[in-house]
């Protein structure tokens, strides 16, 4: 544990949450009323003077940081926080990615993330691992890579996220994140219509022999010889 005050601490720099969280004014109010009964987990980057949140607790820290300049308590300012040293194993980018995905995982458990913000944050994923020297070249080796991490992603999920990145989030961005896909899969981005197939004209044989009433009935002209 370290006891710290919120000026040395600073926010996740990829936290997925870029919405307000739905349970933010309930979880104010709690915290209101009981102090902080949960302090999220801090950890600190090497050579970092500051320390960050480890995973999760962004709407948290937000909130006692409101809290704090709204009422002066000190109980809101200074706090005893549970404390995760770096891994000294990990690469920089291998830390990054820890962090990222124990902050996807705890907000999945807090009231979820939108589609959007999960999507793009599985997509800051792949960037780190690239970063660090994992290749994931597929959708499904991106997959089976975030759940040996602990952090399963099935590969159609995968591919729902990128459809909605690459296709929907240029043209409908805040629809996205005012919550369309909140709880729900985004629509299947349409597939580029077909060329209609060429018309083929039907030919028709007239027999030679026909009678001049007939050619006539039929529309047909005169047979000269």
């Amino acid at each position: 544990m370290v006891q710290v005050s919120l000026e040395q601490i600073q926010p996740f720099s990829l936290n997925p949450r870029v919405t307000r969280n739905p349970g933010y004014d309930v979880l104010k109010a709690s915290i209101l009323a009981r102090g902080l009964d949960n302090p999220p987990v801090l950890t600190r980057r090497p050579g970092d003077e500051k320390y960050m949140l480890a995973s999760g607790g962004n709407t948290r820290l937000a909130i006692l940081n409101e809290l704090w300049q709204e009422t002066q308590d000190e109980r809101y300012h200074r706090v005893c926080w549970p404390f995760r040293p770096w891994p000294e194993t990990l690469s920089p980018q291998q830390g990054e990615v820890q962090c990222l995905i124990g902050h996807l995982a705890e907000s999945d458990l807090h009231n979820g993330l939108m589609f959007i913000e999960r999507a793009e944050g599985i997509l800051h994923l792949r960037d780190l691992y690239r970063n660090a020297g994992i290749e994931c070249p597929t959708q499904l080796a991106l997959a089976e890579q975030l759940t040996r991490d602990g952090y399963p992603v099935s590969q159609s999920q995968i591919s729902r996220m990128l459809q909605t990145v690459d296709w929907l989030l240029p043209c409908i961005p805040n629809a996205l994140y005012g919550g369309l896909t909140r709880n729900q899969h985004p629509p299947t981005p349409p597939t580029p219509p077909h060329p209609a197939p060429l018309a083929v004209p039907t030919l028709t044989l007239i027999p030679a022999d026909l009678s001049a009433s007939q050619r006539a009935t039929c529309g047909l002209p005169n047979q000269t010889r």
